[in-house]
C-alpha cells in the first residue's frame, strides 16, 4: 500500500491535532534588539499536523499562565506537515509586559500526542528606555 493510500485509508475516521516542531516560542521586540517595557512583542514557533486526518491550528500565545489574547490560525495542513507564521515566521501584537522576567508559551487546539504546548520560555524584559 503506498503512503497517499495510507492517509486515505484513515480518511474520515482521523481528527488532525496539533503539536510544535521542536524549537519552542521565541519572543523577540517588535522593533528593538532587545524587548524593553511597555513594547510591543512578537512571537516565531514552527507548529505541525501529528494527527491522522487534515485540519487547521489554532495557536494562541500564554504570558506568565494567561492567555494573552493573540491567536493565529495555520493554513490547511496534511498530517505530517508543519509551518511557521507567514510573512517574516513571526506572529505579531504580543502584548507588551512589564519590567523583570515573563514566561511565554504557545499552545495549539486540537492539541497533538505531545499536548500541544511549545515549552514555556522565560524572557527578562528589560527597563524602558
Amino acid at each position: 500500500m503506498t503512503e497517499d493510500a495510507a492517509v486515505d485509508d484513515q480518511g474520515e475516521g482521523g481528527a488532525a491535532a496539533f503539536d510544535f516542531d521542536g524549537t519552542g516560542v521565541r519572543i523577540d521586540a517588535e522593533n528593538s534588539p532587545v524587548p524593553s517595557a511597555g513594547e510591543e512583542l512578537k512571537a516565531a514557533f514552527g507548529v505541525c499536523n501529528t494527527g491522522d486526518a487534515a485540519g487547521t491550528a489554532t495557536v494562541t500565545i500564554w504570558v506568565d499562565d494567561a492567555d494573552s489574547g493573540v491567536t493565529w490560525e495555520s493554513p490547511w495542513l496534511e498530517p505530517g506537515e508543519c509551518t511557521a507564521p507567514d510573512g517574516d515566521g513571526y506572529l505579531h501584537g504580543v502584548p507588551a509586559q512589564s519590567e523583570g522576567s515573563h514566561t511565554f508559551e504557545a499552545v495549539a487546539e486540537p492539541a497533538g500526542p505531545g499536548g500541544g504546548r511549545s515549552g514555556p520560555n522565560t524572557v527578562d524584559i528589560g527597563s524602558a528606555e
